[in-house]
């Protein structure tokens, strides 16, 4: 089961250059980015493409899927929570 679906925000954790054939991977450190799926990486692991970068094998003929482990969900937090802090407490009524 993977940890990502299509359309969920992910920071990319690492935008080392791994792949074989040199050809750039266009993606930056702790850039976020939208997953628009999956595929099969060279390793057999789970790949992802991405929304914002499309990448060519060098040929034209496929394109890569990024290792999953290269990025992280983003956890979205709603302002709400911090919201209710300010709001006042209510009295008790005896």
């Amino acid at each position: 089961m993977s940890m990502f679906h299509v359309g969920q925000r992910v920071k990319c954790i690492n935008a080392r250059q791994i792949n074989a054939r040199n050809f750039p991977d266009g993606i930056t450190e702790d850039l976020i980015y939208h997953i628009r799926g999956f595929g099969v990486c060279t390793d057999g692991s789970t790949g992802v493409y991405l929304e914002e970068v499309f990448r060519s094998d060098g040929w034209g003929t496929i394109e890569p899927p990024f290792f999953a482990w290269r990025f992280q969900p983003v956890k979205d937090t709603s302002i709400e929570i911090f919201r209710s802090l300010l709001s006042p407490i209510p009295e008790e009524v005896a």
